[in-house]
């Protein structure tokens, strides 16, 4: 029985950020789970995938939305005949004046006819915000408090060959926590379409991909990955709402491990 463990890194300079309650992963190509839960890694020789993802950004301004870093750790496995998919996981999304400790867990099950294959997937996620009040100027409350919220993901992933086409929502429930009959933090209802198409060449991988979010405001995000012999890999992603550019190299190493590392402007 094999494993494999990948760990994701990446830093950024921005200069201004505006709460959000989804993380946007920029190292996704291989496992858009995050994303939409009816989808699972793509490598097909491992039976079980562990990963590690963070972010920190380096910011330039002082705000009271600023947000320098989260992470996320998963794991997923599939069922013993293949056709499921499972995954649990922790994510730590940080704030200035409150953090976000979310569990999750999720299932999904393809239908496999000869070259087609179809999925579905759902998480169920429970949040947790912990606000900190001193940290909140306009409030007159003080000290710490929690809140709890339910969640749920669902998705639906298409394959045909090396094409791949998803729909997805996250925090389909959409909940809100009120303070004083404010609503003071939202989780934002967010519909994704994913699509790819991965050629694959001798010596190599070449797939152009793209990701179209829409929450508020509209976001689409547009790459290519390759993979070069097996080992190393190169990414380009631009995400359009922030006019943001992100390079990824990644490579394999010893033991089934992978380290990726990202890098991105605007």
């Amino acid at each position: 029985m094999k494993r494999l463990f990948f760990i994701f890194f990446c830093s950024g300079i921005v200069a201004n950020i505006f709460c959000q309650n989804i993380i946007k992963q920029n190292i996704y190509y291989e496992n858009l789970n995050h994303y939409n839960p009816a989808t699972t890694f793509s490598d097909t020789t491992y039976n079980y995938y562990a990963t590690f993802y963070t972010k920190y950004k380096i910011l330039t301004s002082n705000s009271y939305s600023e947000k320098p870093y989260d992470f996320d750790v998963s794991f997923q496995g599939r069922t013993q005949q293949r056709k499921g998919h499972y995954t649990a996981g922790y994510t730590y999304d940080g704030y200035s004046f409150f953090n976000r400790h979310l569990l999750y867990g999720g299932y999904g099950y393809k239908w496999q006819i000869k070259e087609h294959s179809l999925s579905i997937g759902a998480k169920i996620i429970l949040n947790f915000d912990a606000v900190y009040w001193d940290k909140f100027s306009v409030s007159h409350y003080t000290g710490q408090q929690l809140f709890v919220m339910p969640d749920i993901d669902f998705g639906i992933s298409y394959r045909w060959k090396g094409l791949n086409l998803g729909f997805s929502v996250k925090n389909l429930l959409a909940l809100g926590e009120r303070v004083d009959k404010q609503v003071l933090l939202h989780s934002r209802r967010t519909f994704l379409i994913n699509l790819s198409y991965n050629t694959h060449f001798s010596s190599a991988t070449i797939a152009p991909y793209m990701l179209f979010s829409y929450d508020s405001e509209i976001n689409l995000d547009i790459g290519i990955f390759t993979r070069l012999f097996d080992y190393g890999k190169i990414s380009y992603l631009f995400r359009g709402k922030d006019f943001r550019h992100i390079f990824i190299l990644g490579g394999e190493l010893p033991c089934g491990f992978c380290i990726d590392v990202g890098f991105d402007f605007s």
